[in-house]
């Protein structure tokens, strides 16, 4: 298994035969300009797409469904990459993937399902965000991205709740919601504590994203 930081929350998982491109936001402002990447992406679209067999979307923040990147990659991609998405009642993000040619395959909330080889499962969170659980039977990883660790009902605090999953196996750290005073820390700290660029200085909670081993 290799996890590959792009930038932000975006990360490609390459595991088995599988490579999954998780919230692509490489470039540009959202939120009405109101945010932007504190760092340059440090490879251009050909190369965070390379070996990349599907797109995951975990929600519909513009920080994670860039409609600019899918619209850039889709003449090249959209006929041989889809796009995974949590199951939704709108179909939104399902429908404007669809409205560029790409394929869009649903996951229903926490049902395991084959994927090229692996074992992927999709659980909502609240009422808009998702995680992604990715095994390969040797290897195990999941991304939670913007999900917290102690939503009840939502994301499962320990790997061992995920059917199938072991104390040990590595599983993804929630970025800015990992620290216990995020709420108070100005938007930019928070991304950059995303970004893994860390000032020890700005928190007691040193971390850095990704993905780690749980015991």
């Amino acid at each position: 298994m290799q996890i590959t930081l792009i930038n932000h929350a975006c990360v490609k998982i390459a595991i088995g035969d599988v490579a999954v491109l998780c919230d692509p936001w490489i470039d540009g402002p959202v939120f009405n300009f109101g945010w932007d990447l504190l760092i340059k992406t440090p490879m251009d679209i050909d190369a965070i797409m390379a070996g990349v067999t599907h797109i995951w979307i975990s929600h519909e923040h513009p920080d994670h469904f860039s409609p600019k990147f899918l619209d850039e990659i889709a003449r090249q991609y959209a006929g041989r990459v889809p796009i995974l998405f949590q199951e939704t009642r709108d179909r939104r993000v399902k429908t404007f993937c669809e409205s560029r040619g790409f394929t869009v395959i649903e996951l229903p909330d926490r049902v395991r399902r084959p994927l090229g080889g692996i074992e992927v499962m999709c659980g909502t969170s609240e009422f808009y965000d998702s995680w992604l659980y990715l095994s390969d039977g040797n290897s195990r990883v999941l991304n939670l991205n913007d999900c917290r660790e102690r939503d009840e009902g939502g994301v499962p605090q320990q790997p061992a709740k995920i059917p199938g999953a072991r104390p040990g196996a590595p599983i993804g750290v929630g970025l800015a919601e990992r620290l216990p005073e995020h709420r108070q820390q100005p938007v930019h700290q928070r991304e950059v504590i995303g970004c893994e660029l860390v000032n020890r200085e700005w928190c007691r909670h040193p971390v850095s994203i990704g993905f780690h081993s749980v015991t």
